[in-house]
């Protein structure tokens, strides 16, 4: 299924930074001059790019502007391209951790941080067999942000409460 960005994304102002495997940053502005962005830290990116976007995306994206956010940066924990975070894992096994993490991902968190209003945690739960790892990478990002507020929509999940992963935001949560 192909999504298409909502009508109010300025799509000519779309910016992201990626290579054919890797997503590390994609910045989605709602008007030509935005006064309150907001940075959101997803698991791992799937397949949205400059052009189209996809469920979880589109998801955010709602979620923010009814919020009045008017743009969003979308970063991830690993911004190795996976639709399903398990094939992520099996990379990570044949690659290393620091390979799904990737090269330039620390560096477009820290340079997005501090230029935004509001830094929403939207991981959601560990992958299978990688709960070790997935804390090792989380509370790096935690120390990245450590001078930084950040929140979490509606409620944690799972046992060692992870912040909800940004799928199921619903207008149901505002």
């Amino acid at each position: 299924m192909v999504y298409k960005y909502a009508n109010f994304v300025v799509k000519s102002k779309i910016e992201i930074n990626e290579d054919k495997e890797f997503r590390y940053l994609l910045k989605i502005p709602f008007t030509d001059t935005p006064k309150n962005s907001a940075l959101i830290i997803l698991k791992n990116p799937s397949v949205a790019t400059g052009s189209e976007s996809d469920h979880t995306i589109n998801r955010l994206c709602n979620y923010c502007y009814k919020k009045g956010i008017d743009e969003v940066y979308v970063a991830n924990l690993f911004a190795y391209r996976a639709q399903n975070a398990n094939v992520m894992v099996s990379i990570a096994g044949e690659k290393g951790d620091d390979y799904i993490i990737g090269e330039h991902n620390d560096e477009c968190i820290i340079n997005v941080k501090d230029k935004v209003k509001t830094i929403i945690l939207a991981w959601g739960k560990h992958p299978s067999y990688y709960k070790t790892q997935y804390l090792a990478r989380i509370e790096k990002v935690m120390s990245i942000l450590s001078n930084n507020d950040a929140y979490y929509v509606d409620r944690l999940c799972g046992k060692e409460k992870y912040p909800l992963h940004a799928q199921p935001w619903g207008y149901g949560m505002m």
